[in-house]
C-alpha cells in the first residue's frame, strides 16, 4: 500500500522475495529444523507430472489446472537477486527477513 505514497516506488514493478536465495529443497529443510523433524523430499520428474495432469484432466479440469501451476513451480526457480533485494529495502526503508526467521516468529516455535 505504501507504493502509492513512496516516491521511489512509483511506476515500478518489484520482484518480492527474501534476503536469501532458496532452492526448492531448502523449504522442507527449514520446516524440519523448526519442528525438529526430518523432512521427506520427493522430486517428481516433469514427465510424470505431465502424464498425471493429462489423465486427471479428463476427469476433472480443475485438478488439471492446479497441476499446471504445480508443474510451473517444479520447472522454474523464482528468486530475487541481491541487487533487487537491496533496491526494495532501500526504497521502503526496511530489512527483509529470512523465511526461517519469519516462520519461527509467526509459528511461535
Amino acid at each position: 500500500m505504501d507504493s502509492v505514497t513512496v516516491e521511489g516506488a512509483r511506476n515500478q514493478i518489484f520482484p518480492v522475495g527474501g534476503p536469501e536465495i532458496l532452492l526448492r529443497e531448502d523449504i522442507p529443510r527449514i520446516f524440519g529444523r523448526i519442528f525438529n523433524k526430518q523432512p521427506v523430499i520427493i522430486n517428481s520428474p516433469l514427465f510424470a507430472v505431465d502424464g498425471l495432469q493429462s489423465v486427471l484432466g479428463l476427469i476433472n479440469p480443475q485438478i488439471q489446472k492446479a497441476l499446471g501451476t504445480y508443474r510451473t513451480l517444479l520447472a522454474n526457480e523464482f528468486f530475487c537477486t541481491k541487487d533487487e533485494i537491496a533496491n526494495l529495502e532501500a526504497i521502503y526503508n526496511f530489512q527483509l527477513e529470512t523465511l526461517e526467521s519469519f516462520l519461527r516468529r509467526y509459528l511461535a516455535v
